[in-house]
């Protein structure tokens, strides 16, 4: 038995290898090279205790940003038969996984920062309005309100 599925997991590995992850991003997706600072989550202002605005950069080959004391993100790549951990098409807004650095800042800080990072993995949905990123539930429930900069981008 246990040959049998070291066997299997190998049969994956190998067939995994030869299937290069597909960007869900097409290039001409309006999403596509955008950066954004968030104005509002769940419905309220940044608080005053945050020292700089959380973002959010969103690229074909992935995403990334600042939740109020990390970074997070996660590049598409490798070879990985199943789903990326990501999916922005149509209207879907979706993320399954990301990275996020561990630096401790603290409290109030801290406490935002976790509830930011949640309302993205809760997010189903978003809509484009002017400069405005709007990331919304199933039931429409609007969680974070984003203003458009693109001077986050990297150079």
């Amino acid at each position: 038995m246990r040959k049998w599925f070291s066997a299997a997991l190998l049969l994956i590995g190998l067939t995994a290898c030869q299937q290069p992850i597909q960007s869900p991003l097409r290039v001409n997706h309006p999403l596509v090279n955008t950066g954004w600072v968030l104005i509002t989550k769940n419905g309220q202002q940044l608080p005053a205790y945050l020292h700089k605005a959380p973002s959010l950069l969103i690229e074909k080959v992935g995403f990334g940003g600042f939740g109020g004391c990390n970074g997070f993100g996660y590049l598409a790549g490798g070879t990985v038969p199943w789903q990326p951990p990501y999916d922005f098409s149509d209207s879907n807004f979706v993320v399954r996984d990301m990275v996020q650095t561990a630096m401790g800042c603290g409290g109030d800080i801290n406490r935002y920062e976790a509830e930011y990072m949640q309302a993205l993995r809760d997010t189903r949905q978003y809509r484009l309005e002017q400069d405005k990123l709007i990331l919304m539930t199933p039931d429409n429930t609007v969680l974070l309100i984003f203003r458009r900069d693109d001077a986050l981008l990297p150079k």
